[in-house]
């Protein structure tokens, strides 16, 4: 699952909703991808470092904020996208209480990680705590729980040490 298969599930997903969040969206790779399926979407990236949004104001409105406090209505969002960044975020329960205030009911959430059970995600979780990075690792059976707790119906895919999680936002949330 390589960011061929990544484009694969973020761009059905893109094609149901209307705007989309890149979250920890750095140099908006995802929101490049969902693009290759739907240039008419509205894209946002969000990223705590000025530096890196830099590199993504060619490919949506760019926002300078932390998933744990994101500068968006209740419900004003239809689809929410996180690559490879959730391990950085300072609390990931709060990024996920996040997630569920800005979407829509129904709302899609698409969530790429590293298995940290898997030896080379246990590689990738160690080199970022060495480097001082907060290094939230989740199992793919734990972030679904998370999911869950936050009101969201997860479905997982797994391949190799990657992984996706694929969410809906409960209607009745």
């Amino acid at each position: 699952m390589g960011t061929r298969g990544v484009g694969a599930g973020v761009g059905p997903s893109a094609t149901r909703w209307g705007s989309s969040l890149d979250v920890g969206g750095g140099t908006a790779v995802l929101t490049r991808l969902a693009q290759d399926r739907r240039r008419d979407l509205v894209y946002h990236i969000v990223e705590p470092q000025k530096g890196m949004l830099r590199y993504a104001r060619a490919y949506g409105e760019i926002h300078q904020a932390h998933a744990e406090d994101l500068p968006f209505e209740h419900g004003s969002v239809q689809m929410i996208m996180v690559g490879e960044a959730l391990h950085h975020f300072v609390d990931p329960k709060i990024a996920f209480a996040e997630f569920a205030r800005v979407l829509v009911p129904g709302g899609g959430l698409f969530i790429f990680e590293f298995d940290p059970s898997r030896t080379m995600g246990r590689f990738m979780a160690t080199g970022e705590r060495l480097l001082g990075e907060p290094g939230h690792f989740f199992t793919p059976d734990i972030l679904a729980v998370m999911a869950r707790e936050a009101g969201f119906l997860p479905n997982l895919k797994t391949r190799g040490w990657k992984y996706v999680l694929l969410g809906r936002r409960e209607l009745t949330s």
